[in-house]
């Protein structure tokens, strides 16, 4: 979901970004919820395959942005030499995994939120 609302959000401010997305514990295909619930919105994340974050994706990466403070720290300490490129957003985010769509929504709203300071910032910081 994050991913696609990134692209979303990048897009509407005119950066072009090329974001992928991949986990530290990917389960094996997304969540039927996750899909519906950014289909509400007109994001189609059914490329979005979950991946392992993997070294070669990590180098490919100029910025590695993590949902939780926690995984960002368990990226850095995995993959060293990316640290100076490994962030998270401030307010941690709950994987919504299994859970009713309704708990979808209200995490994609505060993804939205979130990705969307997490844009102006960037944009306002070139």
């Amino acid at each position: 979901m994050a991913a696609g609302l990134l692209r979303q959000l990048c897009s509407e401010m005119a950066e072009e970004v090329e974001v992928k997305s991949a986990g530290l514990w990917p389960g094996d295909a997304l969540a039927p919820n996750a899909l519906e619930a950014m289909r509400e919105v007109g994001i189609d994340i059914s490329s979005d395959y979950p991946k392992l974050l993997t070294p070669a994706l990590v180098e490919w990466a100029d910025f590695i942005l993590c949902l939780d403070p926690r995984y960002a720290g368990v990226v850095e300490d995995k993959f060293p030499r990316a640290e100076a490129r490994v962030s998270s957003l401030p307010t941690p985010i709950s994987d919504p995994y299994g859970g009713s769509l309704s708990k979808y929504r209200e995490c994609r709203a505060v993804l939205r939120e979130e990705l969307a300071q997490f844009v102006r910032d960037l944009h306002g910081a070139r």
